[in-house]
Order: C-alpha cells, then sequence, then structure tokens
C-alpha cells in the first residue's frame, strides 16, 4: 500500500532484526552519553548518522543540523573526509571550521574484527578531554562496533538472500518463480499489492573506473533501497549492475520513478553517471520476470542511445523496444533496406536522414518537425523533395514512410551498437 493508505509492513523477521540492531545502537549511544555527561554521535563510513544522543549543552550548529536532517551537510562531509577520518585508526582530534558551524571534535575509530565500520563523534573545542574520558569514548567505540558488524553481517546475509530469490523469480524456469514466491511469502518480504515493476541500473561510462562505478551503484541502491517502507523493494547487486525489484502497492509507479531519480541524484552528486532502465507495471509476482527483462532491455538501448537521457521508461522506447529484441548481429548486418542504404550513403546523408527520422517522427507534421530542425519550412520541403528523390519511396505513401521510419531507427541502433563494441575493444 502507499504511504497514505496505512501504516508500512514489518517487511519481515530480518527487517525487525535490522530495526533492532538500530534500537540497540541508539540505547548505545544514550547510556554512554549520560555516564560521559556530554552529547555523543555516530556516523557510517559515508558519514552519515547513525545515532545521536540528547545534547548537554555542547551542540554546535553541524549537530543540530545533522540531528534535524538526519544527516550533515555536504560541505561539512567534504571537510570530515579530507581531514583522513576514514583512514585513521586512533582516536584524534577534528578542527573546528567557524564557517561550518563546526567545533573541535574527538574522533574515534569505531570498529571490530580489523575494519573500520564508523565514527563516534564527542565535540570538544577546549581539547579537554582527560584519560578516563578518552578510555570511556575508546570501550563505547568498542561496543558500537560490535553492534555495527552484527548488523553487516545480517546485510550481507540479507543481500545474498536477496539475490537468490530475484535470480529466481526473474528465470525463465516456472519451478525457480514458484520456489521464489514461496520464499518471498514465507519470509513475509515483500508487502500484499496487485502490480510490481523493475529498474535495473548500470554505470553510464563504466570503461572510465568500472570498479569505482559498480561499487557506487551498489552503495547508492542499497541507500536508496533502506530508505524506502519496509516490504517494498528487493536488490541485487551484480558486478557493475544492479536491479530492484519495486511493490509498493498501489504507489508503484511513483515509487519506482522517486527510487530512479534518487539512485541517478545521488550518484551524480558523486560524479557518477548511471543509467536506469524501468519496466512496465505487471500484475503479480508471477510476472515480475517479464518487468525484469524489459528493465534490461531498456538501460540497454539508454546506454546505445544517450539522446534518451539517463532514466528511461519502457513504455517510452517506442519502436526500439521491438528492435532491441533483435540479436545485435542480425541489427547490425541484416537489419536493413535499400532506401535506408541509399540515404545513409548520400553525401547529405547526415542532414537528409536527420530530417527525415524528425519529420516521420512528427507524423508529418512540417511545423513542428521544422522547428525541431531550425531551418524555414522551404528548407524542410526542399529536404523531404530530395529524399524521396534518393530512396525512391514517397513520403505521402503509408507503407514507405513505416519502411524508411522503421529503417531509420534500425540504421540508428546499429550504428551506435557499432561504436560502442569499437570503445569496449579499447584497451
Amino acid at each position: 500500500m502507499s504511504a497514505d493508505h496505512g501504516v508500512a509492513r514489518s517487511g519481515g523477521p530480518a527487517a525487525q532484526r535490522g530495526a533492532c540492531l538500530g534500537g540497540e545502537l541508539q540505547r548505545l549511544v544514550d547510556g554512554w552519553a549520560a555516564r560521559l555527561q556530554r552529547s555523543l554521535a555516530i556516523d557510517d563510513m559515508n558519514l552519515q548518522l547513525l545515532a545521536a544522543s540528547a545534547h548537554y549543552g555542547d551542540e554546535d550548529p553541524a549537530r543540530i543540523r545533522a540531528v534535524l536532517g538526519r544527516g550533515l551537510d555536504a560541505a561539512t562531509i567534504d571537510y570530515l573526509l579530507a581531514s583522513g577520518v576514514r583512514s585513521r585508526q586512533q582516536p584524534s582530534w577534528v578542527p573546528g571550521v567557524a564557517d561550518l558551524g563546526l567545533q573541535t571534535r574527538l574522533f574515534v575509530p569505531v570498529r571490530c574484527n580489523g575494519m573500520t565500520l564508523g565514527q563516534l563523534w564527542l565535540i570538544d573545542p577546549d581539547r579537554s578531554v582527560d584519560d578516563e574520558t578518552m578510555a570511556l569514548a575508546r570501550t563505547a567505540a568498542e561496543e558500537a562496533g560490535l553492534v555495527l558488524y552484527r548488523r553487516l553481517v545480517l546485510r550481507e546475509w540479507e543481500d545474498r538472500r536477496n539475490e537468490s530469490i530475484l535470480r529466481d523469480l526473474f528465470s525463465i524456469d516456472v519451478a525457480y518463480r514458484e520456489r521464489a514466491m514461496r520464499e518471498i511469502a514465507e519470509g513475509d518480504l515483500l508487502g500484499a499489492g496487485d502490480e510490481v515493476t523493475v529498474l535495473a541500473l548500470q554505470p553510464r561510462d563504466p570503461a572510465n573506473d568500472p570498479g569505482r562505478a559498480g561499487t557506487a551503484i551498489a552503495a547508492a541502491v542499497a541507500e536508496a533501497t533502506r530508505a524506502e517502507r519496509p516490504g517494498t523493494t528487493l536488490a541485487m547487486t551484480s558486478g557493475r549492475r544492479a536491479t530492484v525489484l519495486v511493490a509498493a502497492g498501489s504507489g508503484v509507479a511513483r515509487a519506482a520513478s522517486r527510487l530512479a531519480e534518487k539512485v541517478a541524484r545521488d550518484l551524480a552528486s558523486n560524479g557518477q553517471r548511471a543509467l536506469v532502465g524501468i519496466g512496465s507495471l505487471v500484475s503479480g509476482l508471477d510476472r515480475a520476470h517479464v518487468a525484469a527483462e524489459q528493465a534490461l532491455t531498456t538501460v540497454r538501448a539508454a546506454s546505445l542511445l544517450p539522446a534518451m537521457g539517463d532514466v528511461v521508461a519502457w513504455d517510452d522506447l517506442g519502436i526500439y523496444a521491438v528492435l532491441m529484441r533483435l540479436p545485435q548481429e542480425d541489427l547490425i548486418s541484416q537489419v536493413s533496406t535499400p532506401a535506408v542504404a541509399l540515404l545513409t550513403e548520400h553525401g547529405d546523408a547526415a542532414d537528409l536522414a536527420n530530417t527525415a527520422e524528425v519529420f516521420l517522427d512528427c507524423a508529418g507534421d512540417t511545423r513542428q518537425a521544422a522547428t525541431l530542425l531550425h531551418v524555414h519550412r522551404s528548407t524542410l520541403y526542399y529536404r523531404l523533395e530530395r529524399i524521396e528523390q534518393i530512396t525512391g519511396l514517397s513520403l505521402r505513401d503509408g507503407g514507405d514512410r513505416l519502411v524508411l521510419h522503421l529503417g531509420l531507427k534500425a540504421h540508428r541502433l546499429a550504428e551506435a551498437t557499432r561504436r560502442q563494441r569499437g570503445r569496449e575493444r579499447r584497451p
């Protein structure tokens, strides 16, 4: 159900365990803050706030903003990351910055099993923390480390489970899909809903830094899905790609679009670009594999045709939805028409082919086509006449227009596929 139709479902036992760990961390923070008589906060490795205590008169504007907004602003995060807090393994002070409303802080790494999992912060403008307080802060960080490590193990288990379930759910094998639906029902992993859809995500240009791009997408998807109501999404990542099943009841379309835009926006803020393909709405989990195939086809089309944008829905593909289903080799070598070949090989190929495609996209509306092409209508009429002369087709004949339109779309897709293959072969 959508957010305005009632209380969100629990999301099942795993979600309940995750909530318990979050509550345990908050109780730990509150207890140690009372013992230290100082306000205390714990962030994850990306400086996202996990838990914060009540204030003891030592708060600063940055802490207040973080608690009210459930996180630090971008400028403060940049400053703290530049100070090297991710790599420090011993307690140390981070100098304050007046312009950021940030007072000097004691930073204590939260670690467990040799891994740094977060940061514990005490505001300490005078660097007055004594040895006893430092020892207590270290102990608090150790206890927090155990909680965060258990949460990490739980999330890794959930990720593996979700990946297994979604692979089965998207399988062509009916028996696998039925098994996945039983596991979803038994684990109470998704709320009830008549419709579902699927998002597929991949880097816009993975060749630049494939490892970093894939990691960034996985992190963005994890953050975005955990911000959704429990029981509305299941996600998996594989290499540089991610797939998200969205089952948000009557609000599934809005939830899918919101999730896609959030992931793309979060990645862009970190200098990364992702392509998101959104499948159509399908009825029930037994049709989720159809939406998954559509989402993958859509994101592949978006990678070939940048003009489509970064977030593309299956329903917006038009004729490309058909062409993308053809084997790539057939698309490159066999999907062609003599008329299109004559046009694309002509000396004025770029102008004439583009003019023909825009004119046909506009369903023969010369005024709209001239506006989009930024030419006078007399220029457009001249070009259309040349197109008819070169191709031997009549733009007043519906059959000829269909042949030319389909051939131009296939040609565009084939050329994009060739270019992509060329980029992939580069060392």
